[in-house]
């Protein structure tokens, strides 16, 4: 068993042999048949020395445009043009400020108002509509923060879900259910501008006090 062989390496060796084997059996062809209808041994001694020679000659070129090729190939794809890590830079700079600039959208929009999409008719006291929405907005700074940071990993989204839904759970009001659900739609909008797929059942317990999904 070959050790210590690229892939690239064994790839070369295996064309060499292969295209090297034809080659010698057509010519070992050819010399036996000239030899049986001429019987002219002198001459054959001269094809035999001549082929040799471009024999040689041609495996010196095959070995080095299959490397060249396989260089091309293999390495090349590998390596990147000196912009390439620029252009993944201004690839995810403008990911980013993408998602900054949803979060800026949520912020900013006024909540929980009259939605007929979803079917809520508003808040039930208007009076805790400034307290519930500074809550739900400090959410969402918290998952900004996260998005910033230099290694954004779905456990700090989940951390900063736990401690905003804390914040609500918090307070003596007592929300009416379709406040709470309303809260959860709100979590949901903030999962979807980061790609968070699942609450882990958090959302679940904070809108019935247990997971469905168990």
């Amino acid at each position: 068993m070959l050790t210590g062989i690229s892939l690239a390496e064994r790839v070369k060796y295996f064309l060499i042999a292969s295209i090297g084997v034809s080659l010698l059996a057509a010519v070992i062809s050819f010399f036996v048949a000239f030899q049986l209808k001429t019987k002219r041994t002198n001459i054959l001694i001269i094809f035999i020395t001549a082929f040799i020679i471009v024999f040689n000659l041609l495996l010196w070129g095959v070995r080095h445009l299959i490397t060249c090729l396989l260089f091309t190939c293999l390495a090349v794809p590998a390596c990147e043009s000196p912009d390439s890590n620029d252009r993944k830079d201004a690839v995810t700079d403008n990911s980013r400020n993408d998602i900054m600039d949803k979060f800026d959208a949520f912020i900013k929009k006024e909540k929980f108002v009259e939605n007929s999409a979803i079917f809520y008719p508003g808040i039930s006291d208007p009076e805790l509509r400034p307290m519930l929405t500074e809550k739900i907005n400090q959410a969402a700074e918290d998952f900004r923060a996260v998005s910033l940071s230099s290694n954004p990993q779905k456990e700090h989204y989940l951390e900063k879900m736990r401690i905003g839904l804390k914040r609500f759970n918090d307070t003596n009001v007592r929300f009416d259910t379709e406040d709470r659900e309303r809260v959860c739609h709100y979590f949901e909008e903030l999962m979807q501008i980061v790609g968070l797929e699942s609450s882990e059942g958090m959302l679940n317990r904070f809108m019935y006090g247990f997971d469905l999904t168990k």
